[in-house]
């Protein structure tokens, strides 16, 4: 589907099946209604793919995107995943799985991702955990294989993450603020590197973050915790 000139709006509770699921919004921003699927099979001969990318705003309200032999990318001006997102991608190919933020920030309220692709998420400001009503919902991340990067250029915020990786950890911004609050951050089966770092004048905060089998290294002029 695609849209030259404005919007392209999903749902709500629309159900998408197919080798693959394409929306681009040239012109606008793509908005996915509350609770909406989409589920990519394997294509004849190839792999499948979901691509949501806009010139405006990709703004999903507990979506669920699950991709089998391929990836998915979700790029806009601001990435906004609202309420649960469900994030799973199995690759059989060389296919990303990344959320990037073209001009501004990707705000996530609660993260379910699971898959085997490296995965990028990336943004202005990137934020992983939202608070309502005093409490931080859990948001996890599983990576059976390769590596996560978390990227920004001016502040990240994780709040309450359970990152399960097999390959290694970056999560890295070239601004002064790394909040990573409250997370467990685990190895598997081998021993990942786990990088937090920041640029000069740095804080980075790891209040009541644990690591376990994994390494961590922390690149910031200040480290409060873990």
């Amino acid at each position: 589907m695609t849209s030259t000139s404005g919007d392209i709006t999903v749902g709500p509770r629309a159900r998408i099946t197919g080798s693959g699921a394409f929306f681009q919004a040239f012109g606008g921003g793509i908005a996915f209604l509350e609770k909406s699927k989409v589920k990519a099979k394997s294509g004849s001969g190839s792999g499948a793919l979901v691509v949501l990318s806009a010139a405006g705003d990709v703004d999903l309200d507990s979506a669920k995107i699950t991709v089998k032999k391929a990836g998915y990318t979700i790029d806009g001006a601001n990435v906004i995943l609202r309420g649960k997102t469900r994030l799973k991608a199995f690759a059989e190919f060389s296919s990303p799985s990344d959320i990037t933020a073209t001009a501004g920030d990707v705000t996530i309220d609660q993260l379910s991702l699971k898959g085997d692709r490296p995965v990028v998420i990336s943004g202005t400001n990137v934020t992983i955990g939202v608070m309502e009503n005093g409490k931080t919902p859990r948001s996890t991340l599983t990576q059976k294989n390769l590596t996560v990067d978390v990227l920004a250029t001016d502040t990240i915020h994780i709040d309450n993450l359970a990152l399960s990786s097999v390959g290694d950890v970056t999560i890295d911004t070239t601004g002064t603020t790394v909040d990573l609050l409250a997370s467990k951050l685990k190895g598997k089966k081998a021993t990942p590197t786990i990088t937090v770092s920041a640029g000069p004048g740095s804080t980075c905060d790891l209040t009541g973050t644990q690591v376990v089998g994994a390494t961590l290294v922390t690149s910031c002029d200040t480290v409060i915790g873990p």
